[in-house]
């Protein structure tokens, strides 16, 4: 095993933490079930996708909001079995590219759809992280900056997450502000508390959405990935595949509790700063993160690193994810002298940038308090209507070329 693997490996173990921690707090889900669900569900994309899938599994954002309003609405256990639920969006979605065939997967989901959608998650998941930059703007200008001119250099660029962490880290022990009381205080082995699911039909109508906005984002990491490690996804082991795996994932993971997992957009970006193309540091990443599940010390050590430095990598890392949005439409020689090419992409991030996480159409009030509903999350009303755009399109022109015939 080469050493340049395991550094690798430790940064996308950093970054992967980081965007978990953030977004299983949000969802107020522990963190270290979340770290178990993330860990297992690579294992399982390794495996179905016979070790040719190079993604990082980890919670997905695009259910923020809707796992944030079933919490409250529902049992604890109604999360987990949502979780569950939106594995059948991800089967039924395999199983129809394996019916209609691969090549028809870049007209319904173009790069003008898919790269948008991409963007969105990133602006969508930055007003989070800003939010902690911002506690100490000193210290996250020196990790930023740090990581940036260690990148630039040939020798470093490989290092330069892990580098530029360290260097936040020796900054923020300078200013004072990193506290090993929760360390020592950290038991050394901490099972997760698992929650395990309940019915609820509430729960399958409401996550569905989510996971449509989620395979979307899945399939756009498909395009991101293939350009970082050079290597045609699409094909080998396919989509139908990866998404079959997602699936899986999200089913064993519901089982216990864990949040929906979508390969991860930050660690695909974290690969192509880091110009590493092969898979092991990746399962490498997701043993540790397995491994800090299940340790208190641990995983409170790597969250004593102050906030501030942690969020300043993951901004590094999401501002990747934005331009491998970006990338994908360029590569994929999207033409925007068409306006149907200039609308999708203005309504896709119009819609998303909605201030607000969650629409609930046909809620009614009862005894003054508010019941029902249909929940849609405004990531999720976005995707759907990006692609129900493109679909009209292509009806129209269809229609057009016929009416020509």
């Amino acid at each position: 095993m080469k050493i340049k693997s395991i550094f690798v490996a430790l940064q996308l173990l950093i970054v992967a933490y980081s965007g978990i921690a953030l977004i299983s707090e949000a969802m107020g889900i522990p963190t270290n079930l979340a770290l178990l669900g993330a860990g297992v569900a690579t294992f399982i994309m390794f495996f179905v996708g016979r070790g040719k899938a190079p993604f990082f599994m980890g919670v997905s954002f695009a259910y923020i909001a809707l796992i944030s309003s079933i919490r409250i609405e529902l049992p604890t256990g109604g999360v987990a079995f949502a979780v569950m639920v939106s594995a059948i969006a991800y089967f039924v979605m395999s199983f129809l590219i394996k019916l209609v065939g691969l090549y028809r997967i870049p007209r319904y989901f173009p790069p003008v759809v898919v790269g948008p959608i991409i963007v969105l998650v990133g602006l969508t998941l930055l007003p989070h992280i800003s939010a902690n930059v911002s506690t100490d703007l000193t210290l996250s200008l020196i990790t930023i900056l740090s990581i940036v001119v260690l990148s630039c250099r040939k020798e470093t660029r490989p290092y330069s997450l892990v580098l530029g962490v360290v260097v936040g880290v020796i900054a923020g022990i300078l200013r004072g502000n990193i506290d090993l009381t929760r360390v020592a205080n950290a038991s050394l082995f901490s099972a997760p508390e698992f929650v395990y699911p309940t019915f609820q039909l509430r729960a399958f109508w409401w996550i569905l959405p989510g996971a449509i906005a989620a395979m979307i984002d899945h399939i756009g990491q498909v395009f991101a990935v293939s350009q970082v490690v050079e290597k045609d996804v699409f094909i080998e082991p396919g989509l139908s595949n990866t998404l079959l795996a997602n699936g899986m994932a999200n089913l064993v993971v519901g089982l216990v509790g864990s949040p929906p997992v979508t390969p991860y957009g930050q660690i695909t970006g974290s690969m192509a700063l880091l110009d590493e193309k092969k898979p092991l540091p990746i399962l490498i990443a997701a043993g540790l993160i397995i491994l800090l599940a299940f340790s208190g010390k641990l995983e409170a050590l790597v969250g004593a690193m102050p906030i501030s430095v942690m969020n300043s990598l993951l901004m590094v890392a999401v501002g990747l994810i934005i331009v491998l949005g970006f990338k994908i439409m360029v590569t994929g020689d999207v033409d925007f002298s068409q306006a149907k090419n200039l609308l999708i992409p203005v309504i896709i991030l119009g819609l998303g940038l909605i201030p607000g996480d969650i629409l609930v159409f046909g809620q009614r009030e009862v005894g003054g308090v508010f019941r029902g509903g249909f929940k849609v999350s405004i990531l999720a009303l976005a995707t759907v209507v990006g692609v129900i755009l493109n679909l009209l399109f292509i009806l129209l022109e269809d229609a057009m070329v016929k009416r020509g015939k």
